[in-house]
């Protein structure tokens, strides 16, 4: 018959499942399941199955721990407060803010607009581009993170 094997990081999440019919364990991998299917699957508590689990959200942020015992689904909460989701948001908002500062060179400081204007809009687009380029230091909750406005 199949074992089925987990593999965990540091943190007790689950990086990888597999069965010994197609890799051989390492020394820290753990049997979940030694007279298995060929086909992998969590069981949870009530009798639950999930075939072919992914292992990982859209966020990069693994849904799956193993508390020494049993497989566990994360919370929403634990997802959310975990280091992948938040590198993940933070790349996604800095993304954004570039766009924002790329818009704000072609439309607002480009040579033919940027004489025009006062001293007063000039400074005004200065502080919102610094305000932008400091975003990501704003706030260590990437949901929370608001963007500024530009009115000149």
């Amino acid at each position: 018959m199949t074992k089925h094997y987990i593999r965990v990081d540091e943190n007790n999440n689950i990086i990888k499942v597999f069965s010994d019919e197609f890799e051989q364990p390492e020394n820290s991998d753990i049997l979940l399941r030694d007279n298995a299917t060929r086909q992998f699957y969590f069981e949870f508590t009530g009798g639950e199955r999930l075939y072919n689990p992914s292992l990982k959200d859209n966020n990069n942020c693994y849904l799956y721990a193993y508390d020494g015992k049993k497989v566990l689904k994360k919370q929403e909460s634990e997802i959310k407060s975990s280091i992948e989701y938040k590198e993940s948001k933070f790349k996604e908002l800095r993304a954004k803010r570039n766009g924002f500062l790329n818009r704000c060179d072609v439309v607002y400081c480009n040579a033919d607009r940027w004489e025009n204007y006062t001293e007063e809009e000039k400074e005004t687009i200065r502080n919102y581009k610094q305000k932008l380029r400091d975003l990501p230091e704003q706030n260590e909750n990437p949901d929370l993170i608001e963007f500024p406005e530009l009115v000149v």
